[in-house]
């Protein structure tokens, strides 16, 4: 004989959606403030242009190199902005 489970199905599917709604609440919060985002991608934007400058500098002219990592540096600013704009797009429908 089997024997039969010490909880009421019925306790364990309320716990099961409780479950679920404080996993999609947590999803819901972001991992990262932004102010903390903004001040690693300057922090990241700025060593990436120094760093393609100084790559640079012997093979092309000063003013090109750093032209290049000014480049370089922009495109990390294009990225975080694009994937701001998406999660927007994305999550335009619900409310955090």
């Amino acid at each position: 004989m089997a024997k039969k489970s010490s909880e009421n199905p019925k306790k364990k599917k309320a716990a099961d959606k409780e479950m679920d709604a404080e996993i999609r609440a947590a999803m819901d919060q972001p991992w990262l403030q932004m102010r903390s985002g903004l001040i690693i991608i300057t922090l990241l934007s700025l060593a990436m242009v120094i760093f393609i400058a100084w790559q640079y500098w012997l093979s092309l002219a000063w003013w090109k190199a750093i032209g290049l990592g000014l480049l370089f540096g922009g495109a990390i600013w294009l990225i975080f902005f694009a994937g701001v704009w998406f999660n927007h797009f994305m999550r335009r429908g619900r409310k955090p």
